[in-house]
């Protein structure tokens, strides 16, 4: 009976639970279900840390923005792209690439103040953004504010070691501050990441040889001649340059001929045929300059005829080959080259001082005066050209414009000997005998073994004694 009445209550609480958890599953079948999201609707509340996700409709805005500031892009069209960029940034504030974009684009209108803050803004968002770090730095250096350049392309460089543009414009900076060691090393890090290595080969080698380090310069164009056997001659060209570079005329003259020869079995450019022509005619002036320098005035008239073979129209090597012709005592054939320098350059005065001497030595008085004239017109602080002009009123009789050339000629050069001389003879000839005893006296201070000098200034004080004794 206990039994039976135990099982009894036992039902009977069974039978509440389960009405009651059927008016509880009622209530909440009936409670109003949760907003759904609209397009008029905030959406769910965000957190500093978790943006919310814009609405389908301002995902929809966001994205025709950006198509449209894209597109304004690509048509150089930066004032409409900016105010779609602008707005996007307005539906989506967190997203450091657009605000990147608008970097950009205060660069191409030079704002640079705005174009800081949108990339500053940019970083903070996203801190790794290697271009960001990088345009920074651009700027930085268009401001000629280096030291914040150069920590900028650090902080790029510390996240991607490898990035391009900021080792290139590394490389840039420390060639502006002059420490072109230490752009070796990005230089070295272009060549081992990059895919196509050889223009920084070349940039290697372009900095041995502005640090002087020819014999390493030169196995680096070496090492791009075994890489790039179809450009071999452009390459060899790059190795006679740097023996030019050096001086070394003779081994820059053997290369540049060994590229010409290959004129009729290589593909070589018209622009590359001729640079490689002007260089070699260049280091055979060169060679012929030593040849002269070292006082072998024939070696040096093959040099400068060898050189003119490659471009006859280069005034300076008719300059240097008139020179060399007075030393081989062919004066003929050196005012031909003197004037050939001037049909080529009517401005050289050191050209119009060379013919107005060679026309004097020729009795070519009206001549020379026009060429030593024309000198100093060009170069009114040539002392030589004044003695030659002053010497010719000399003997032209013109002694007053003479003293006046020959004066100048010595405020120019204070120890211009033979200046000294040709005023003094010119002062006795005008009777200043004073004035000069003085000047042969100084040509003595100047020269004490000048016997032309001592003769004169002998002759003029015995005769000036003779004088003052009647």
């Amino acid at each position: 009976m206990d039994w039976l009445n135990n099982t009894s209550e036992l039902m009977m609480v069974a039978i509440l639970v389960t009405v009651v958890s059927a008016a509880i599953i009622f209530i909440l079948l009936r409670k109003p279900p949760e907003k759904s999201l609209t397009s008029d609707s905030a959406g769910p509340a965000s957190t500093p840390g978790n943006p919310a996700p814009p609405s389908p409709k301002d995902h929809n805005s966001l994205i025709e923005h950006l198509n449209q500031g894209n597109a304004f892009v690509r048509q150089f069209q930066y004032e409409q792209a900016l105010f779609h960029f602008k707005e996007a940034i307005k539906l989506k504030p967190e997203d450091g690439s657009i605000h990147f974009k608008v970097g950009r684009l205060h660069v191409q209108r030079e704002d640079f103040k705005n174009a800081l803050a949108a990339f500053k803004t940019s970083l903070e968002l996203n801190p790794k953004q290697v271009e960001a770090h990088y345009e920074m730095a651009r700027i930085y250096q268009h401001l000629h504010s280096t030291e914040k350049a150069n920590n900028a392309l650090g902080k790029a460089l510390k996240i991607n070691p490898t990035h391009t543009e900021s080792l290139k414009l590394k490389i840039k900076l420390l060639e502006q501050e002059n420490r072109l060691q230490e752009a070796l090393e990005p230089i070295q890090k272009l060549i081992e990441s990059s895919s196509n290595p050889t223009k920084y080969q070349e940039l290697l080698a372009e900095y041995q040889m502005k640090l002087g380090d020819y014999s390493k310069a030169i196995a680096s164009l070496e090492t791009l001649i075994s890489q790039n056997p179809h450009d071999q001659l452009y390459y060899l060209g790059k190795v006679g340059q740097v023996h030019f570079d050096q001086g070394e005329y003779d081994k820059a003259i053997e290369q540049f001929k060994r590229i010409l020869q290959e004129q009729g079995t290589a593909r070589m450019d018209a622009a590359f045929t001729r640079a490689i022509k002007n260089q070699m005619a260049a280091a055979l002036c060169n060679e012929g300059v030593k040849r002269y320098q070292a006082h072998d005035p024939q070696g040096a008239i093959q040099h400068y005829q060898d050189a003119l073979v490659y471009d006859d129209s280069n005034a300076d090597i008719h300059y240097n080959l008139g020179k060399a012709l007075i030393e081989a005592k062919d004066s003929g054939k050196a005012m031909r080259h003197f004037e050939l320098a001037l049909s080529i350059n009517a401005n050289d005065a050191s050209c119009h001082y060379e013919l107005a001497v060679l026309q004097d030595e020729k009795g070519l008085v009206q001549e020379a005066l026009n060429h030593y004239q024309k000198a100093l017109e060009l170069e009114p602080n040539n002392a030589q050209a004044c003695f030659g002009l002053g010497t010719l009123y000399g003997v032209d009789g013109n002694l007053e414009k003479a003293i006046q050339m020959l004066s100048t000629a010595i405020r120019i050069n204070p120890n211009y000997t033979d200046a000294f001389y040709n005023l003094a003879v010119a002062l006795e000839r005008k009777k200043d005998i004073n004035k000069a005893i003085k000047f042969y006296k100084k040509v003595l201070s100047l020269d004490k073994n000048h016997e032309k000098a001592k003769s004169n200034l002998a002759h003029i004080q015995h005769t000036h004694k003779q004088g003052l004794r009647r």
